[in-house]
């Protein structure tokens, strides 16, 4: 079981503080948040944190425009909290 406290916005990786009995438990949240994502908005969050790519170039690969790349991205964060 687990109880959400709070979520630490300022940082560039919002960071979802929750109290929970096992790590376990967090597992399965965020893998079910996760799987929940569409296709371009798991390729959005993964170019943008783990390759470090602007909207602007994420938007180049996908054929997107930047700003419609931010949308993604904040969409697809506010699905995973």
């Amino acid at each position: 079981m687990c109880i959400k406290i709070g979520i630490r916005k300022n940082l560039r990786y919002p960071v979802l503080l929750i109290l929970c009995n096992s790590l376990l438990d967090i597992d399965e949240i965020i893998m079910k948040n996760v799987k929940a994502l569409t296709l371009r908005e798991k390729l959005v969050l993964f170019s943008y944190y783990f390759e470090n790519n602007t909207d602007q170039e994420i938007g180049k690969a996908l054929n997107l425009k930047g700003d419609t790349v931010r949308k993604i991205r904040v969409r697809a964060l506010e699905k995973i909290r």
